[in-house]
């Protein structure tokens, strides 16, 4: 138990700080993004899809290479770092402007001894037929499943997968129709498709 709460805490600090790295970047009056173009000036299909995104795999012995998402997403990630995710050392590659996606939006992967082992996707759109607020908020509880919070709270603005020990975990976060001041937010970790623990700020 005490594993499975430092963990969390992990994981929800990590989602935190890549929706501010993510975001950091935007101004306050959004801008479309410029379109891709060839070096001939032809318009080119952005690839940086949340389709395409979903079929990255994550696993420290069979996740996705490098070479594997940059052929996915037609282009070099925009930026590369080094950062600590659960203590130990990875290479992030950052991908900017997913299509159809919100101002900030971008795709993070994780990739340790060149594979995949957690990826971000920030910024996406969606509308609910409702705000969040902390009552809402309060309807999950631990032990709800992925398709309840759904039906509680609509679907996320940014997904986190993470693979631990052959086992995928999910950081499911939400920052648009929340009732709070402009850093209100929720996020909530997953594992087989059920709440194990959640947290919340600025939330009224």
């Amino acid at each position: 138990m005490k594993k499975l709460k430092l963990l969390a805490t992990g994981l929800i600090a990590c989602g935190a700080l890549l929706l501010a790295a993510c975001t950091a970047s935007a101004s306050s009056t959004p801008v479309k993004p410029a379109e891709p173009r060839s070096r001939d000036g032809i318009l080119l299909r952005n690839r940086v899809t949340l389709r395409n995104f979903k079929k990255i795999k994550i696993s420290s012995a069979k996740g996705s290479s490098v070479k594997d998402v940059k052929r996915l997403f037609g282009k070099e990630a925009d930026y590369q770092t080094k950062r600590l995710v659960l203590n130990k050392q990875v290479n992030a590659y950052t991908w900017n402007d997913v299509a159809g996606s919100d101002i900030g939006s971008c795709v993070v992967i994780d990739f340790l001894h060149g594979h995949a082992v957690q990826k971000t996707i920030t910024g996406l759109r969606t509308r609910r037929p409702h705000t969040i607020d902390r009552e809402r908020y309060a309807k999950v509880t631990t032990g709800t499943s992925s398709k309840g919070l759904i039906k509680t709270l609509g679907k996320p603005n940014t997904v986190t997968y993470t693979s631990l020990d052959g086992k995928v975990s999910e950081t499911w976060g939400y920052t648009s129709q929340l009732k709070g001041s402009g850093e209100a937010k929720c996020l909530f970790i997953l594992k087989n498709s059920q709440v194990v623990a959640k947290s919340q700020a600025h939330l009224e």
